[in-house]
C-alpha cells in the first residue's frame, strides 16, 4: 500500500534509519524545452507574426537587456496552427503560449 502511494518500496523504506528519504526534483529534458523555447520566440518575432513598436519608450528591461516591445499581428491559436506547419513540431496550444516571449 505505501508503495502504490509513494513509489517507495518497503525494502527500501527499511534501509534508512530516520525513515525520512529526500527526493531531488528532476529536470526532465530541459536541454529540448530550452531549445523549443527558443523556436518559438524566434518564430513569434518573425516580422509576419509581429510588429516592433515604433518608439523609444516603448522597450522593457528583459534579464538584464532593453528589447523593443512587439505586438502579435493575429490570434495566438493561428499563430500556433503556423509554427506547426512550417516547423513540423507537435506541441499543444497551452504550451506553445507558456513558451512565448515575455
Amino acid at each position: 500500500m505505501v508503495s502504490k502511494k509513494t513509489g517507495i518500496s518497503m525494502t527500501e523504506l527499511r534501509r534508512h534509519q530516520d525513515k525520512v528519504i529526500e527526493f531531488r526534483k528532476r529536470s526532465r529534458m530541459k536541454a529540448e524545452r530550452d531549445q523549443l523555447k527558443a523556436h518559438v520566440v524566434e518564430f513569434i518575432e518573425q516580422d509576419n507574426e509581429s510588429v516592433m513598436m515604433p518608439g523609444k519608450a516603448d522597450a522593457k528591461l528583459y534579464e538584464g537587456e532593453k528589447r523593443q516591445i512587439r505586438i502579435l499581428t493575429d490570434y495566438m491559436s493561428n499563430i500556433h496552427q503556423r509554427f506547426q506547419a512550417e516547423t513540423q513540431k507537435k506541441i499543444s496550444l497551452a504550451l506553445f503560449c507558456k513558451l512565448r516571449p515575455a
